[in-house]
């Protein structure tokens, strides 16, 4: 058996790969601020995961219940938190000066995944241009990045991708 003289790389790809493609910012001040933005966006997913989509061992009636008070107080605390820090940016869509980071790519798919996975019969999703603009301005940014739009073109994407409809159709509300 012959070993290889190089080791391998101890960094999982989800540290390298945003390093390598700028994800965590300019400097050490940014990435501070977008792991800041990633953990609390992580934290989010966990308990989305956790109380909506796998509450599986929860009685129906009981899942609508839970999904309706995960709104109501987790997400709506999440959106009040993180509208302040993208006002504070300048509302453009971005966490982190003018360009897209991880955290951004990560709290549109928390956005989106919201929209996707919930209870049928729950109470409406609290994200909207309206009630929310700061983040779903920062959906829309990362939606419309030019490497996002092109992956969407592609035949692959076109495989995978869900039956046609905006992620807020209640076309694809998880039952």
């Amino acid at each position: 058996m012959e070993l290889s003289s190089s080791l391998p790389n101890p960094q999982p790809l989800s540290v390298t790969w945003p390093r390598k493609f700028d994800l965590y910012g300019k400097n050490e001040y940014e990435k501070h601020k977008v792991e800041e933005y990633l953990s609390s966006t992580d934290g989010a997913l966990l308990a989305h995961s956790i109380k909506v989509v796998r509450a599986v061992d929860i009685p129906p009636e009981k899942r609508v219940e839970q999904t309706s008070k995960f709104y109501a107080e987790e997400v709506l605390k999440f959106i009040t938190i993180h509208e302040a820090h993208l006002e504070r940016n300048g509302s453009n869509g971005h966490y982190v000066s003018q360009s897209t980071t991880l955290a951004d790519l990560k709290t549109a798919l928390f956005i989106d995944r919201v929209f996707y996975l919930r209870s049928s019969g729950a109470d409406e999703v609290p994200f909207s241009a309206e009630k929310s603009p700061n983040l779903w301005r920062l959906r829309e940014t990362v939606n419309n990045h030019p490497s996002l739009a092109e992956w969407r073109k592609s035949q692959r994407y076109q495989e995978l991708k869900l039956p046609p409809g905006d992620c807020s159709s209640s076309s694809k509300i998880w039952r």
